[in-house]
C-alpha cells in the first residue's frame, strides 16, 4: 500500500507540472515518436506506464525500489480521418533512455509494431483503455480470455519482458 500512496503522489506532482507546462506553452520538454497505422482500429489510449526492459532485455526502468520513481512514457493511441496513431512520449531528459524505441519499435515492419504496442497494453495495467463495444464482441472468445489473462497476469508482476513474438495483436481484432 505504502507503494501505491508514494506512488500517487508522484504522479499528482507530474500532473501539476505538466499542467504548468502546458498552461506556459512549454511543449519543448517532451519528445514524441509517432507511429501512424494506415487503418482505422477502434481503440483508445491515454496513459502513463513505466517500462522496465527495452526489446533487448536491458533496465530502462528498475521498479524493484518503490524510491525509484523512474522514467514514464506516455502512450496515446486513437483513430481518426482512416487511420490510427500511436503517440509514445517521453520526457526529453530522459531521451538516451529511450533511444532504443527508434531501432526497436519505430523503424519496424506494422505488424511488429502493432505487437509490441499490444504488449504495452497488456503487459502495463493501463488506464484509460477504451475499445468499441461492437469490435469488442466480435472478438473470438479464446482471444478475448487470453487477453484477460495475460492482463490480470500483468497486474501483480514487475520485470515485465516485451516481446515481438508474442502472437497476440489486438489490432488485428480491431
Amino acid at each position: 500500500m505504502k507503494g501505491t500512496k508514494d506512488t500517487l503522489k508522484k504522479l499528482e506532482r507530474e500532473k501539476i507540472a505538466f499542467n504548468i507546462n502546458l498552461d506556459k506553452g512549454r511543449y519543448y520538454k517532451i519528445e514524441s515518436d509517432v507511429i501512424v497505422f494506415p487503418k482505422e482500429h477502434y481503440i483508445a489510449v491515454s496513459s502513463i506506464f513505466f517500462l522496465e526492459r527495452d526489446l533487448n532485455g536491458k533496465v530502462v526502468n528498475d521498479l524493484r525500489y518503490v524510491s525509484n520513481y523512474g522514467k514514464p512514457i506516455f502512450l496515446n493511441i486513437f483513430p481518426q480521418n482512416g487511420k490510427t496513431y500511436a503517440i509514445l512520449s517521453y520526457y526529453k531528459k530522459h531521451k538516451e533512455a529511450f533511444s532504443f524505441l527508434e531501432t526497436q519499435v519505430i523503424k519496424k515492419d506494422e505488424n511488429i509494431q502493432k505487437t509490441i504496442i499490444s504488449n504495452f497494453i497488456i503487459l502495463h495495467p493501463l488506464e484509460n483503455f477504451y475499445v468499441s463495444p461492437q469490435k469488442w464482441n466480435s472478438i473470438p472468445d479464446k482471444k478475448k480470455q487470453l487477453f484477460y489473462k495475460k492482463w490480470s497476469d500483468s497486474l501483480l508482476s514487475f520485470n515485465s519482458q516485451i516481446s515481438t513474438k508474442e502472437h497476440f495483436n489486438f489490432f488485428h481484432f480491431l
